[in-house]
């Protein structure tokens, strides 16, 4: 579940309060000017917004800003019946906006963030997850299956 790229997005000090992992990790790291355009997410924040949030980063940061294209990110997904704590831990650090991993939370009880967070997790999973859980899951069992006939 760690990598390279989620190591670079915890790193971060940019302060965008309704991006979640996906969402920065997927447009990350582009120049400043061209990407302005990316980084305004609708209904969430402007244009000036970010123009105002980049004159008052410091020079390092001024490089975050958006990529060009989205990257695939792979997870494990793991199944609430048999793994429930890396289920709520997973699904919370993927789908949850956060600022700080440590204090917002790594010190916190996966399943109740879960839970409380519930309707935002799965409107953005529903953005990202296009193939559902158990349809991707069936077809795994059947292709088994088909290969165990041959």
């Amino acid at each position: 579940m760690y990598n390279e790229e989620t190591d670079d997005y915890f790193s971060k000090q940019i302060n965008l309060e309704n991006v979640d992992i996906l969402e920065q990790t997927g447009k990350d790291k582009a120049k400043k000017e061209k990407s302005i355009q990316r980084i305004v997410l609708p209904n969430i924040i402007t244009k000036d917004q970010v123009y105002q949030m980049i004159n008052e980063l410091n020079d390092d940061q001024k490089d975050i800003v958006m990529h060009k294209k989205r990257k695939i990110i792979r997870y494990y997904g793991y199944k609430v019946e048999t793994d429930p704590i890396n289920y709520y831990r997973e699904h919370v650090l993927l789908f949850l906006p956060f600022t700080n991993k440590e204090s917002e939370i790594e010190k916190t009880n996966y399943e109740k963030l879960f839970y409380d967070n519930f309707s935002t997790i799965e409107k953005n999973k529903s953005q990202y997850c296009i193939i559902k859980d158990n349809c991707l899951e069936n077809a795994l069992k059947d292709a088994e299956n088909v290969q165990w006939r041959n």
